[in-house]
């Protein structure tokens, strides 16, 4: 048997828990190992697809195969069902929780309801944004309780024999872009692993640098030239990732983003002059969006074939808790956003804000989007959106400044044959 440890810290507030989704809870083994698979998944497809020298089918059938045998698969499922190769056990001190209906100090700036309210938008439904006297409701307000930030866990994997290495590399994965619990695609409960032990040798450690950081997750990343887009999240020659930001805090980075998505999807209200959270001028970007929201001109009659091209950013998409005003998948209760954000800490007074592209199906054919109470019509999915909101600039017409000016692209390395 051998043993490998490995040291995580908590860089966000992490939503997560048992089945009652109470953080007392702690962090349980089937999370840590769901997440691991997810990343195992998403990393192995090019590799898969290489196997099956390009056949699609074949190389879902032959990832699925090898992910039961290295994670376990539910009995009778096939031959090749049962226990994986390895035990999973997760440990750490009694972690420091924030209860439900209490308002997170960390988001909140000085006596300002206003300040970090971009990061409290990244964990909408979680917590409150704002301060409502109807609600009898405060600015940064828990929803769900959360275990607090700048805690460790370790989480042991007990092999039977040598180690895989794709788990391992799914384990540095996790620990450089991934996080646990609600929201993590939006950068809460985002991790860092600071350290790989086999039988108490230290085998790897974190990146001590912005540059390192690169460099260490571009090891890690397939040949991606020639690997297609797959029906699941999984990394492609369409994958992008981007060290957007810094920031001496966490939660300033997550509002930082924050701020630059709500800047970028936002139509603003008429009220505070088309304003946006930020104060700055409305981009109007999506009108056709809004339109059909508001229903201008009858839109809704003109267009009935429209759906909002925001549902890239993932469905459900509502613009109130009206049927009518409901976008979603006419077979599928959700499609997860394909944007991933990720805060990762470099040092004690350094952290990077990480955002991970990864294109693939966004709902099969068949599937059609109900673009309001009964009424489904075709997909027309727009992925230049993502891009535009990664690299784009800001302003109308996209003339202005780039949204992230000191983005930094992580260069997947060219294949041996392209050399």
């Amino acid at each position: 048997m051998e043993k490998i440890e490995a040291t995580f810290r908590i860089v966000t507030p992490m939503f997560i828990g048992g089945a009652n989704q109470d953080p007392s809870d702690g962090i349980r083994p089937p999370s840590v190992k769901g997440i691991l698979r997810f990343w195992w998944r998403a990393l192995n497809w090019g590799e898969a697809y290489k196997q099956a020298k390009g056949n699609k089918s074949k190389a879902l059938k032959i990832l699925h195969e090898k992910e039961i045998f290295l994670f376990g698969g539910a009995a009778n499922f096939n031959k090749k069902s049962g226990q994986g190769i390895f035990l999973l056990t997760v440990s750490h001190d009694p972690l420091n929780i924030v209860r439900e209906g209490v308002v997170h100090e960390d988001f909140i700036q000085g006596s300002s309801s206003s300040g970090l309210s971009s990061a409290r938008y990244l964990a909408y439904g979680l917590m409150h944004s704002f301060p409502s006297s109807k609600k009898n409701t405060r600015a940064g307000e828990l929803i769900r309780g959360s275990i607090n930030h700048n805690q460790g866990f370790n989480v042991a994997l007990l092999f039977k024999g040598e180690p895989d290495e794709s788990i391992l590399s799914a384990l540095k994965l996790l620990g450089l872009v991934g996080g646990l619990g609600s929201r993590s695609r939006n950068g809460m409960g985002s991790i860092t692993l600071e350290k790989l032990s086999r039988d108490k040798e230290i085998i790897w450690s974190c990146p001590e640098s912005v540059e390192d950081y690169s460099r260490v997750l571009n090891q890690l990343l397939p040949c991606l030239e020639e690997i297609p887009p797959a029906d699941y999240s999984a990394f492609s020659l369409q994958t992008s990732v981007d060290i957007l930001l810094k920031s001496t805090d966490p939660i300033q980075v997550l509002d930082k983003i924050g701020q630059k998505i709500l800047d970028f999807r936002s139509w603003g209200q008429s009220s505070r002059g088309n304003k946006l959270p930020s104060g700055n001028a409305s981009e109007m970007r999506f009108e056709d969006d809004h339109d059909w929201y508001k229903n201008v001109n009858s839109f809704r009659t003109f267009n009935p074939d429209f759906h909002p091209v925001r549902v890239i950013f993932g469905l459900p998409h509502n613009y109130s808790d009206k049927e009518y005003d409901c976008v979603t998948s006419s077979l599928y209760e959700r499609r997860s956003s394909p944007l991933f954000f990720h805060v990762h800490k470099i040092s004690e007074r350094q952290y990077i804000g990480v955002s991970v592209l990864l294109p693939a199906l966004f709902l099969p054919k068949k599937d059609l989007i109900e673009a309001g109470k009964n009424n489904e019509v075709a997909q027309n999915i727009n992925w230049g959106i993502l891009n535009e909101l990664i690299s784009g600039r800001e302003g109308k017409n996209s003339s202005g400044v780039f949204r992230f000016p000191n983005r930094t692209s992580v260069v997947t390395p060219l294949c041996e044959e392209a050399q």
